[in-house]
């Protein structure tokens, strides 16, 4: 397993992982966390709370000896704080809040911070499970949240929480006035305001033709199948059935797709019935509303907020010694898909050559993109894909004429 150490203090374990053959394992040294991962007490809330996890035996670390290893669920494109929406934000504390008193009233304390959240599967969950302590009366829940919304950022808290949260001053004071409680907490942080930017042109694509995506319970052919032939604006399901006849052409040599202008998923949650997908928006609103549907889809998708084009703030690496990696490390992927989003990109930086480097960042093998030659020159496009060691391998008609799906290898 080519498999690297993701931790930085090792005292208590560490983790080990192959994003290759994507293994994950936990590898522990105190018994009481070794106790924990097999109690009832935590495998109540696997997948709710935090990661699922299984006790291996016969595995051997290169970085020393330890008293047990758990084979640890895989996150396919962790998704950090300083990506979330402000609904995420508020949604990760309240996580924080259930999953705090849960071990409390079990005899342990949560030693966790807004870091240690990603979101899988629509839902915030805790990815550190190596943080619990025997329960201690005065273990302090206030400073686990405060943390969270520093007047002066640091290492720690990278982002001021008015990003998020509109309310800002009003949390912080009572945050820093409440009891050390964590039902008092709860209530504090449920009277977040969550800042919203404003609507984007794009926020209501679908106009409602995608609503039967709240009533789906689960993924399976039948979605993929609607999805594939989904209809657009002109009634029309070529747009669609020429993007999955594509990906079909190529499903055997991919496990990963990012799609790039995603809304509200309705993309990525047709294609997670066979890969593991991330989709990206600059719309908070389509964002959340992706989330939403998941919750109840529990697809294998992952959704962040982001303008693709704001290189610098994407090729950040945060946390110490950029110990959780940029976006383009954390979302990269077999597969890069980009329906009718090249033109509005183009239109906003005029550079094919910027659109192909930030795609070339994402996709290790294949990109699928939808030209649409009338406002954004396919010559030029093609020129750009040359530069960055892409071939145009397969041609198919999108809607309306002349817009056509464009199948690209890395060579």
């Amino acid at each position: 397993m080519k498999k690297h150490n993701a931790c930085i203090s090792t005292h208590e374990g560490w983790v080990e992982i192959d994003n290759e053959t994507k293994k994950v394992i936990n590898c522990v040294k105190i018994k009481l966390h070794d106790k924990i991962l097999e109690s009832k007490f935590y495998k109540n809330k696997e997948g709710i709370y935090w990661l699922k996890v299984k006790k291996i035996n016969n595995y051997e670390s290169n970085l020393g000896k330890c008293i047990a290893y758990y084979d640890t669920e895989y996150i396919n494109h962790i998704v950090r704080y300083p990506e979330f929406t402000g609904q995420q934000f508020k949604d990760s504390l309240l996580l924080m809040c259930d999953a705090s008193a849960y071990s409390k009233n079990n005899g342990y304390f949560l030693r966790t911070h807004i870091w240690n959240i990603v979101y899988v599967k629509g839902n915030p969950c805790i990815i550190d499970i190596r943080d619990f302590m025997i329960y201690l009366k005065e273990n302090d829940f206030k400073y686990m949240f405060l943390d969270c919304f520093k007047k002066e950022l640091d290492n720690h808290c990278v982002i001021h929480a008015s990003k998020f949260v509109e309310n800002y001053d009003e949390i912080y004071n009572l945050l820093d006035s409440v009891d050390n409680d964590l039902l008092k907490i709860r209530k504090v942080i449920e009277k977040i305001i969550v800042k919203k930017t404003d609507k984007k042109n794009w926020s209501d694509y679908h106009n409602g033709r995608t609503n039967y995506l709240m009533n789906v319970r689960h993924i399976d052919e039948n979605l993929y199948n609607k999805v594939r032939t989904q209809v657009g604006g002109l009634d029309d399901p070529q747009k669609s059935i020429g993007l999955f006849t594509l990906i079909e052409d190529i499903e055997s040599e991919i496990k990963t797709v990012i799609e790039i202008g995603c809304n509200n998923g309705l993309y990525c949650f047709g294609l997670s019935y066979k890969f593991n997908v991330v989709g990206i928006d600059y719309d908070e609103y389509s964002i959340d509303f992706a989330n939403k549907i998941n919750k109840n889809l529990r697809a294998n998708c992952t959704f962040l907020c982001c303008n693709i084009l704001d290189e610098e703030n994407n090729d950040k690496a945060y946390g110490l010694n950029g110990s959780y990696d940029n976006l383009y490390t954390r979302l990269k992927s077999d597969c890069l898909i980009a329906p009718a989003v090249v033109h509005h990109l183009y239109k906003s930086c005029k550079s094919t050559d910027k659109i192909i480097r930030i795609f070339n960042n994402f996709s290790t093998k294949y990109m699928i993109i939808e030209s649409i030659p009338d406002i954004c020159k396919e010559e030029k496009l093609k020129e750009s894909l040359i530069k960055y060691n892409w071939q145009i391998i397969k041609n198919v008609k999108s809607v309306p004429h002349p817009r056509n799906w464009m199948l690209c290898k890395k060579i």
